[in-house]
């Protein structure tokens, strides 16, 4: 029975959790500048010196909405079949959604504190 409804290209609850994953991540990537960056740009201002470019690059208002973007059209792709009906390709979409999304946050967090991380390793004990 499960694989008559995979053939029909009906995504199962494993699909679902990973599209939801992919939905809550590139939200936090659409709502970053408007929640977290002003917060974090006053901080980093506070330590003075130059931002590393890749912390000057995710504190640009455009930056993670654009990130954001990939999955959502990859999502779309896959929930309208636009690509093809066959649930292999719609599945292969949502993982390259999820893996993108996540590679994002990623990129995100590490270039957000690398001016931490830059200060931590500059203290001599």
């Amino acid at each position: 029975m499960a694989d008559g409804h995979t053939n029909r290209g009906i995504l199962s609850i494993l699909d679902w959790t990973v599209v939801m994953v992919t939905v809550t991540a590139t939200l936090g990537l659409f709502s970053f500048p408007v929640a977290v960056a002003p917060v974090w740009r006053s901080m980093l201002a506070a330590f003075g010196g130059e931002l590393p470019s890749a912390t000057a690059l995710v504190l640009r208002p455009w930056f993670t909405p654009m990130l954001a973007m990939v999955p959502v059209v990859l999502l779309v792709i896959a929930w309208r079949g636009l690509a093809s009906k066959r649930i292999s390709i719609r599945r292969g979409l949502i993982v390259a959604a999820w893996a993108w999304s996540t590679a994002a946050v990623a990129f995100t967090l590490i270039a957000g504190y690398q001016p931490l991380f830059r200060l931590a390793g500059a203290i001599q004990p």
